[in-house]
């Protein structure tokens, strides 16, 4: 076996343990990210809403330009739903209005679903406004900070641990060369040394 091919065999070992180091820095970085996130996510999934109804609302109507439900807290953001809408012909008489004939968008609209348009209506509704508090969210922040600063030290903690895999590669890597090499010599000493 030439020394060249020595040489090659070592250099492939050595591109293959730096890649595997490589890789495995590169996976470690990737899982400290990603745990810091998951657990950043749980607390930003920790967010409060407060919901609001309305009941009997007058003044409503539901035509194809649309009514905005309004409330006390104007704030709300989402989820909004018609509990019930009336027909009001009169003083007294207060008719069902069926909620197919009825729509309402994410952000509080009612508008008619059919052709049948209602001038004076009293509608009820609910939704919800987002009131987590921006330090709540400033918190999360700064929980993930600290989740990612924690994983960062206790990867230095397991250094030792990943240097001792690390050597153990290496000397396995050195054996498979050894190996390699003798294997070579022999055979290429016997094949000189054999002439028929």
């Amino acid at each position: 076996m030439a020394r060249a091919d020595i040489d090659r065999g070592s250099n492939l070992i050595s591109a293959i343990i730096i890649v595997a180091v490589f890789v495995a820095v590169l996976l470690l970085s990737v899982a400290i990210v990603y745990e810091a996130m998951d657990d950043a996510y749980v607390s930003y999934e920790g967010r409060s809403y407060t919901s609001y109804s309305a009941t009997n609302v007058t003044g409503a109507y539901i035509n194809s330009t649309g009514y905005t439900v309004t409330t006390n807290a104007s704030s709300c953001e989402q989820d909004y739903s018609v509990t019930s809408a009336y027909n009001i012909t009169n003083a007294s008489d207060h008719y069902l209005i069926a909620s197919g004939n009825y729509t309402i968008s994410s952000s509080g609209v009612v508008t008619n679903a059919s052709t049948t348009t209602w001038a004076n209506v009293s509608i009820s509704y609910t939704c919800k406004d987002d009131t987590t508090e921006d330090r709540k969210l400033s918190s999360t922040y700064t929980e993930t900070e600290n989740d990612i600063s924690s994983m960062v030290d206790n990867f230095f903690d397991l250094a030792p641990t990943i240097g001792t895999i690390l050597a153990v590669v290496i000397l396995i890597a050195v054996i498979v060369i050894l190996i390699m090499y003798v294997a070579r010599m022999r055979a290429s000493g016997s094949s000189e040394g054999f002439t028929g």
